[in-house]
């Protein structure tokens, strides 16, 4: 019976080969986390493997080596501080991506009660279930094209009980006139915001990537890699004045899509990611 760090170390080296050693290392703790009920400061601790949970360790570890995201093997992950059911129907919510919740919630001059919110390409619910869990006096409306990733969304609403008010619903921002636009539009909205999918199909990503996660939430043609983009600015008349349009963006494309709100009489400006990378665009209404 060994500590518990010491099976954390044996699946690091196991998976060594394919991902970087401290990406393995955390993998890893996590796993242990997870299998064991175990916070990293018992992990001097010995634990010993039941039978089920032998076999789940190793499923793990075959899974790992096929590239598989550990998010999508243990069925969650974590965004702002929450934890979020995700599974191959939506994409798994990035680090990065909480840059867009903050850019809007501790943004100096905030939005006051009953703002209205719409956020577009929900997939897995993250954001929009992150806005109302800090703002409850929000009202949001969250759509994605995708069915399954809205059955995915909702059932990760029950888990927030304090989140009932956001609505769900299936939409193509591509087709403006689908029978529910009052629904979705009625007076304008004070933020709309998206991650929608912006990297081009010859864009080299990593296989775990590549592999599982949903393409529709990823990709977009070379030769129009800001199709999205102009999409969402085609709804810039339900823009409220003083309101608020916040995306993510690749960062080889952050002028050109900066240009694109420019031109629709958006006050632009790009915030910075964790690494450093243009991320996140934020357009103000000047009308």
């Amino acid at each position: 019976m060994l500590r518990a760090r010491d099976y954390g170390k044996e699946l690091a080296r196991a998976i060594g080969d394919t991902y970087p050693s401290r990406e393995a290392q955390s993998i890893a703790n996590w796993v242990l986390e997870d299998l064991f009920n175990i916070p990293p400061h018992r992990f001097h601790e010995r634990i010993s493997f039941s039978e089920v949970q032998r076999l789940r360790w190793d499923d793990i570890i075959v899974r790992l080596l096929a590239h598989e995201p550990i998010q999508y093997i243990l069925g969650y992950t974590w965004f702002y501080g929450r934890c979020f059911e995700v599974d191959p129907r939506v994409l798994i919510p990035r680090p990065e991506t909480e840059d867009l919740c903050r850019a809007i919630l501790t943004r100096d001059g905030g939005f006051s009660e009953n703002c209205k919110v719409w956020e577009i390409g929900t997939g897995s619910g993250a954001i929009a279930l992150t806005m109302s869990s800090e703002r409850s006096d929000w009202q949001i409306l969250a759509t994605d094209i995708s069915s399954d990733a809205l059955r995915v969304a909702r059932k990760n609403q029950l888990r927030y009980p304090e989140t009932h008010s956001v609505q769900f619903a299936h939409h193509d921002i591509r087709v403006m006139n689908d029978g529910v636009s009052t629904f979705f539009y009625g007076d304008g909205f004070d933020i709309m915001l998206s991650n929608p999918p912006y990297v081009p199909f010859s864009e080299r990503i990593p296989e775990r990537v590549r592999k599982y996660e949903p393409g529709i939430a990823l990709y977009v043609p070379d030769s129009h890699p800001l199709c999205f983009y102009e999409e969402i600015l085609r709804y810039r008349d339900y823009l409220r004045p003083n309101g608020m349009v916040c995306v993510e963006i690749h960062n080889r494309y952050a002028n050109e899509v900066a240009g694109l709100f420019s031109q629709k009489n958006l006050g632009v400006e790009i915030h910075q990611d964790l690494h450093g990378r243009d991320r996140i665009l934020i357009a103000r209404n000047l009308v």
